[in-house]
């Protein structure tokens, strides 16, 4: 189920978006990658039906500690993503710590999205998300991944928390892995999706 501005006039629908993420380290503790074409396809909303190209993005990281040497890691984001009536501003503060075969992270997100044609729809989200995993085999890890998240919309009210649960399940080889991780709203967030499936897979060149 995916999300509709009027939820009362069709809120039974599917959406899939996508992401294609270039992603090049240029130092130890620098990054940078390029979000060549975000885009989404939905069927059964009441507008807007089909594929549609949302945006293109930019993403910085750098790595301030590094979770592998030291007891915690730490990390921060900056993202910014532009598209017709559509224009991003995020960013993010990292946490990963290592205890054994556990991997336990923490992200913190602050985020200001301006829609419309003329950008003039303005909103903000704040959104923490914590996971836990654990290494089962070199090449496989499972756990499980809370998220919340809020809107402040028209930076001037706050609208209802939202509250996701669900496991994760990680496989990698030495050239390739992929993430997936099933969510369930815990909440009663009728403007939201009840349901989110997240796939990320990735490949080394």
């Amino acid at each position: 189920m995916g999300h509709l501005e009027d939820p009362q006039a069709n809120p039974d629908f599917n959406r899939i978006d996508f992401r294609h993420e270039f992603e090049l380290g240029l130092t130890d503790r620098l990054q940078i990658a390029f979000y060549v074409s975000d885009w989404r396809y939905q069927s059964g909303a009441s507008v807007n039906d089909g594929a549609q190209w949302r945006n293109a993005a930019v993403e910085v990281i750098y790595n301030l500690i590094d979770p592998v040497t030291e007891p915690v890691g730490l990390a921060l984001y900056g993202e910014t993503r532009f598209g017709p009536e559509l224009a991003v501003l995020e960013g993010k503060l990292l946490v990963q710590a290592n205890l054994g075969k556990w991997v336990l992270g923490w992200n913190g997100t602050i985020e200001a999205e301006w829609e419309g044609e003329r950008y003039d729809e303005a909103k903000g989200e704040f959104e923490q998300s914590f996971g836990a995993s654990y290494q089962f085999t070199p090449a496989l890890l499972a756990g499980f991944e809370l998220l919340h998240e809020v809107e402040y919309k028209d930076w001037s009210r706050w609208s209802d928390h939202t509250v996701y649960a669900g496991p994760n399940l990680s496989f990698r080889t030495t050239r390739w892995w992929i993430t997936l991780t099933p969510l369930f709203q815990l909440t009663n967030g009728g403007n939201e999706p009840d349901f989110q499936l997240r796939m990320i897979f990735g490949f080394d060149f």
